[in-house]
């Protein structure tokens, strides 16, 4: 066995078995083997030189945005239900962006204090954090629609109630009327068209 090194920029340093491989040097100083040991991973697989440079092998696995008939092993990626991809072309970005039933925002976080009550809700989910140390705060909830999700949390210590009003006649747990949080009380709800905030 003779193995030998090759440095090729941009690559790092790979090795080549001469008697296996039948290594040739170019005088740019690339080596081209046929094929890969099964024994050695770490061999240079096969590069060789092309007007723009090196060339990859052509029946290795890629994952493409379009068909290309010079590749033999390449893996389509396609939109599938609620995606989308934009390609901006050679040299940019692919973005992957999601949309659709069951693809949900990230919730919206804030802190509420005294000054900014009364605060109604205007997302779809929001988690609040209230501190109450100087005083209550009242928290209206919007019109409510199926899947709208709301965490309100009193991260006070001063004995000071967060107040969760629904709106008109909208239900809490089954019932029309306000609920009150204390010191480090937490309440999640969900929203159902006919059954409410729960």
């Amino acid at each position: 066995m003779a193995i030998k090194y090759i440095q090729i920029p941009g690559f790092g340093i790979f090795k080549y078995d001469d008697t296996k491989e039948n290594g040739q040097f170019y005088s740019d100083g690339v080596v081209q083997v046929a094929r890969t040991p099964a024994d050695d991973p770490d061999v240079l697989r096969k590069v060789d030189i092309g007007a723009a440079g090196l060339i990859p092998p052509l029946d290795a696995g890629y994952i493409v945005t379009s068909v290309n008939a010079t590749l033999t092993h390449e893996r389509v990626l396609t939109e599938g239900s609620g995606i989308t991809l934009t390609d901006n072309g050679a040299g940019g970005t692919l973005v992957i962006s999601l949309s659709g039933a069951g693809i949900v925002a990230p919730a919206a976080v804030s802190r509420k204090v005294p000054a900014d009550s009364p605060y109604t809700i205007t997302g779809t989910w929001e988690i609040l954090f209230c501190d109450t140390d100087t005083g209550a705060i009242t928290i209206n909830l919007k019109a409510g629609a199926t899947g709208d999700q709301v965490t309100i949390i009193n991260c006070g210590t001063a004995g000071n109630d967060v107040t969760v009003a629904p709106n008109t006649t909208e239900l809490i747990d089954g019932v029309n009327a306000s609920k009150a949080l204390g010191d480090k009380g937490r309440i999640d709800l969900v929203y159902e068209t006919t059954e409410g905030w729960w």
